[in-house]
Order: C-alpha cells, then sequence, then structure tokens
C-alpha cells in the first residue's frame, strides 16, 4: 500500500504566559509507512494515577518521533473538550457515571456496582467515541485501560472495520478493582457469583481484538485461563515502550546509602510493609535514608512517619525529570507490592538508569528482574526480610554499586519497541484492507 498525503495542521508554541507564537505547517507526505494511529485511555495528562498513563504519553511521543500521526481519546472530570498536549490532539469527554473514575476509592458497595453497571453498557460514552473516530479515520485503534470510558468501545471499533489491538495493564477486566491481593487469588473474594458474572459480561463485550499485547507473559495466561480473548489473532508478549533512553549513567554517591520509594502510596503496593520494614531498620542506626515519592490514600501515614523519622522523606508526587534526577542519587529502588502486578513502569525507569531493585518475588516481576543482575527477589509481603535485605545493602553497599555499574549499559529498548509495535500495527491494516478487498 503506497499512501500519499497532504497534512495541514496549527501548533502553538508557548514561551510564557504571555507570549504565544502561532504557525501553520503544511507537511507534504508520501511514505507507504506512514499510519495515523488513535490511541484510547481512561486518563491523559494533566491527568494521572500510574505507570500505565507513563507508558501511554511514552508510546504516543516515540511514534510522533517515528513520523507518525497520533491522537488520543480520553476522559475528562467535566465537560468535553479537545485539547493540544505536547503537540497531540486529545478529544476528552466526561462519562457522566455517578462518580469520577479516579474517586471511586470513597465511595461504598452500592455506589460502585451503579458506577460499574453504567461503565460497562455506556451507550453515549460509546457512540462519542464511534463520532471521533468517524471523524478522524484512522489506520488503527490502540487501547489501553477502558475502565471509566465504556466497555462498549471495542464493539464500536469493530463495528467500523477499523483494525484494533489491546495493551494489558492489570487485571481490571477480571476484577473491576483492577487489584488482586497475591497468594489471594483464589479466595472467595475474587471467586464469587459477583465476580463470576462482571467476567463474563466484559469477556463478552470486550470480544476478540485482532492483537492483544502484555508486557507479561503471566498476565497473558492469566487472561487466557479466564476464558479472554478466544478468538484474538495474535497474542503478543511485548514489553512496554520506556521513555529516553540514558546511554551514559553518572550515579551520584554520597556516603549515606539511598532508598528510594516510588509510586502510588496504597497499601496493596506495600507502604504499609515498606514503613514497617523501615521501622526495624532505623533501630540500628544506620547510615541510611529512604526517600518516599507518590501520592495515594496512605498520604498522611506516609507524613506522619517522615515527621517521626529523620532518615525518612516524603517527596511527593513527581514528575518524570524529577523522578530521573532522584534514580540519579538513588543506590536502591524498593518494590514492595503486594498484589498481582503486570510491568512496573518503575523497575523499567530504575534498571534504565543503572538503579538496581528490591522487588517482590511474584511471576511477572521474575520476568523483570533477576536474582543479583537487577537487585534482588523477597518473599512478597514479609518486612522483616525486606528489612534485612535493607540492611544487607548497606553493609555491603560496594557489592550493590558494583551490581549498579554493570547495569550502565543500557539497552536501546525505545526505538526497537516503536518499531516492533509499528510493524503490528501495519500487518493488523494490511490484514483489515485485504477483507474488505475480499468482501467487495
Amino acid at each position: 500500500m503506497t499512501r500519499s498525503r497532504v497534512r495541514v495542521g496549527l501548533a502553538f508554541d508557548s514561551f510564557d504566559r504571555d507570549q504565544h507564537g502561532l504557525f501553520l505547517f503544511v507537511q507534504n507526505w508520501y511514505d507507504e509507512s506512514y499510519m495515523k494511529i488513535a490511541l484510547i485511555h481512561n486518563l491523559y495528562p494533566p491527568y494521572s494515577k500510574g505507570g500505565a498513563e507513563t507508558v501511554v504519553v511514552n508510546t504516543v511521543q516515540a511514534l510522533i518521533s517515528a513520523g507518525h500521526e497520533v491522537f488520543v481519546i480520553s476522559s475528562a472530570p467535566f465537560g468535553e473538550q479537545i485539547d493540544m498536549v505536547d503537540g497531540v490532539r486529545v478529544y476528552r469527554r466526561c462519562a457522566g457515571n455517578v462518580y469520577s473514575f479516579a474517586d471511586g476509592k470513597s465511595h461504598y458497595f452500592v455506589a460502585r456496582l451503579i458506577w460499574q453497571c453504567v461503565n460497562m453498557f455506556h451507550v453515549r460514552q460509546a457512540q462519542w467515541v464511534r463520532d471521533v473516530l468517524q471523524k478522524e479515520k484512522p489506520d488503527v485503534v490502540h487501547t489501553h485501560n477502558l475502565m471509566g470510558m465504556s466497555f462498549l468501545i471495542p464493539r464500536v471499533i469493530k463495528k467500523l472495520h477499523i483494525p484494533h489491538v489491546h495493551t494489558l495493564h492489570d487485571v481490571q477486566l477480571v476484577e473491576p478493582s483492577g487489584i488482586v491481593i497475591y497468594n489471594r487469588q483464589s479466595s472467595f473474594r475474587y471467586h464469587n457469583p459477583f465476580s463470576f458474572l462482571y467476567k463474563k459480561i466484559v469477556s463478552f463485550l470486550f470480544g476478540s481484538p485482532d492483537v492483544v499485547i502484555s508486557p507479561s507473559q503471566f498476565l497473558l495466561d492469566w487472561y487466557r485461563q479466564c476464558g479472554f480473548f478466544a478468538n484474538t489473532k495474535q497474542l503478543l508478549v511485548m514489553k512496554n515502550i520506556q521513555g529516553s533512553v540514558v546511554h551514559t549513567i553518572v550515579k551520584q554517591s554520597t556516603q549515606t546509602f539511598r532508598f528510594l520509594f516510588a509510586g502510588q502510596l496504597e497499601e496493596h503496593k506495600g507502604i504499609n510493609v515498606l514503613l514497617d520494614a523501615w521501622s526495624q531498620v532505623s533501630k540500628q542506626h544506620v547510615q541510611a535514608h529512604l526517600g518516599i515519592a507518590g501520592s495515594g490514600t496512605m498520604d498522611s501515614a506516609v507524613i506522619e512517619f517522615a515527621n517521626k523519622n529523620e532518615s525518612v522523606s516524603r517527596l511527593g508526587r513527581l514528575t518524570q525529570t524529577q523522578l530521573s534526577d532522584e534514580l540519579m542519587k538513588t543506590d536502591m529502588v524498593i518494590f514492595p507490592s503486594i498484589c498481582i502486578e503486570n510491568s512496573p513502569t518503575i523497575l523499567f525507569e530504575s534498571i534504565q538508569s543503572g538503579t538496581p531493585v528490591i522487588a517482590s518475588d511474584m511471576e511477572s516481576v521474575r520476568e523483570i528482574v533477576r536474582e543479583g543482575v537487577e537487585g534482588y527477589l523477597i518473599p512478597v509481603a514479609n518486612s522483616g526480610v525486606l528489612a534485612e535485605k535493607i540492611l544487607w545493602c548497606v553493609k555491603n553497599a560496594e557489592k550493590v554499586r558494583a551490581l549498579s555499574a554493570r547495569m550502565s549499559e543500557v539497552q536501546k529498548q525505545k526505538q526497537a519497541s516503536v518499531d516492533e509495535l509499528v510493524g503490528v500495527y501495519t500487518k493488523c491494516h494490511c490484514e483489515e484492507e485485504r477483507s474488505d478487498d475480499v468482501a467487495i
């Protein structure tokens, strides 16, 4: 397929609050590899909750850098608007549900049940997505998290005969909260009539996208065991696109051994385990410091803990640049999650910066962190073992820093991932065109 297009667009270049530049660009395009791609995700900057948003932003920017046209469809806390975010056209619309997607933790079971029913069968939101796709006419649609948008969207994409690629980020298609506590997945909490009905409905609504991508083999196997994506043509394990690759890593070394936690300040992310372990560590009066970055419902507990411990700093929510700077000052990242994880972004960011990790030992994490190579694995939800490993790292600082030095040769994951992803898009698009030709 050869594609010839003339693209006309408006771009805004903001120098400061009082000065704006406006220019018109016309670009002749004659490139058979050029594609127009729609990415659909429930949150997009400035709205964000965690690593999934980072992955989506990295994917958008990487695709644009590779010469493709990308627009995003997402949600909004109110109203309907079209924004420009870093040169990307973003369609947003408030779902008008019982409460906003980001506000679910503060509501009780009945409200959540009503919200979830609306979410699954949100016809108006699905119709709005259909209208945007018909207007933009993308070559392929790549969906990420659709919780809070509408689970009817995959059916809309299929009816429009647009190739559909979906990336898995967590277990939210199986468990509405998106959280399954590790080693409790067989409990009644996750195997009851409501859970069974939810899985059946979502599996039916979601159907079988042309391609399903999972960053971990573990999560892909999990969904297949739950009966999802039975007729999907391709089930792929593909690592998420990361941010800019650091070619030369210069770690800032100090006498104090510095640890960092970066993520959601939530119980399922192991905050209680971390605080309990650090309480044990602080009694040993070792020369170590813990920085805690992020936000969440346990923010007040972290503030209180930091106020009582001189060796702990609450860093708040960091931008991507601030996180990169903090990693350069960090000797070891701690990842104490107690829930089933997919492919945590912080682990890749740590490895990319040459920072080893102490991580909870679970299937998906083992696909990223190898014992004694990228860091160390500890039993899930065991604060005693975590405290022992922290103390071991402090006492063996030179061994840990030597590990960091060996990690400094970072693979160029970004461009390889972009090429691989575009290859998936192209194959889907060509197969859709061939099926259209057969139908004609």
